[in-house]
């Protein structure tokens, strides 16, 4: 396995890339970085050359990406600019190329939600559509999109493992999989069968953070994660996890999660 950190749950900075804490991420032991498409996306020229600069510096790699889109840039609905949404794309996704990044999240809750008075079955579709022109332009990029069920509290479309491989399988795409995050996976009462359902083809990525909290795991929460990682082993998964979370002390909850993660894959 290799284990890197989402730094978008921790920035502190006005570009909310989570850059400032590149070095420590480094310092910990961490093998990769994620940054957020969003921030990235912000960045003027001259700003992202610096940011590459700092990974290089850091000794650390960037090797994936998550929160693909801002929340004002609709992706279904009356609201939303297909012109203006391709042209992002492919802003963002050869950024990540030029991070050396091999897979990007498409989480982005705010972004997909069927807004009211679009039904949900015209929402899916406008969305599948759109995935299989955004898998054309990732293809180009080497890159793989990846789609994350969400928790119903923060997207009205896509909750599950079987949703988030139904639409990937609809866009027609080799450069479109899934990722798990395995808070919105607890918080839908989804269940090792529905890891163990999935092939290593389709399911590429996996997020972490504590279910109760979104927090980084420490140890304190006194539960077990091995069932989770078990059924991940069972497929053959052997891959990345990404801590995507929250910290109330950012060097001290990422050192521990780092150590408990690895005990609990064992």
């Amino acid at each position: 396995m290799r284990y890197g950190c989402c730094l978008s749950m921790v920035a502190e900075g006005p570009d909310k890339t989570g850059r400032e804490f590149i070095k420590e991420a480094a310092r910990i032991g961490y093998d990769y970085i994620e940054l957020p498409l969003s921030g990235l996306g912000s960045l003027s020229e001259d700003a992202f050359h610096e940011l590459k600069k700092q990974i290089k510096d850091a000794g650390i790699t960037c090797e994936a990406c998550n929160n693909f889109f801002p929340a004002d840039m609709p992706l279904v609905g009356p609201r939303r600019k297909e012109e203006e949404i391709l042209k992002y794309t492919e802003l963002v996704l050869g950024r990540a190329e030029r991070l050396g990044a091999e897979y990007v999240g498409l989480g982005s809750g705010a972004s997909r939600n069927v807004p009211q008075g679009v039904p949900l079955d015209e929402g899916y579709r406008q969305l599948a559509g759109l995935m299989r022109q955004l898998g054309r332009i990732a293809e180009k990029k080497g890159i793989t999109i990846l789609i994350e069920p969400l928790r119903k509290e923060e997207c009205n479309l896509i909750h599950t493992l079987t949703e988030a491989r139904q639409l990937a399988e609809d866009t027609g795409s080799r450069n479109v999989k899934i990722l798990v995050d395995y808070y919105h996976f607890c918080t839908e009462k989804e269940t090792a069968d529905h890891i163990t359902g999935q092939t290593t083809d389709m399911l590429r990525h996996v997020h972490f953070a504590r279910p109760d909290n979104r927090y980084y795991p420490t140890g304190e929460e006194h539960c077990s994660y091995k069932e989770f990682f078990h059924a991940l082993k069972s497929i053959g998964y052997d891959s990345r996890i990404s801590f995507e979370a929250y910290a109330n002390n950012f060097s001290r909850d990422a050192e521990a999660a780092l150590g408990l993660i690895k005990a609990s894959v064992g």
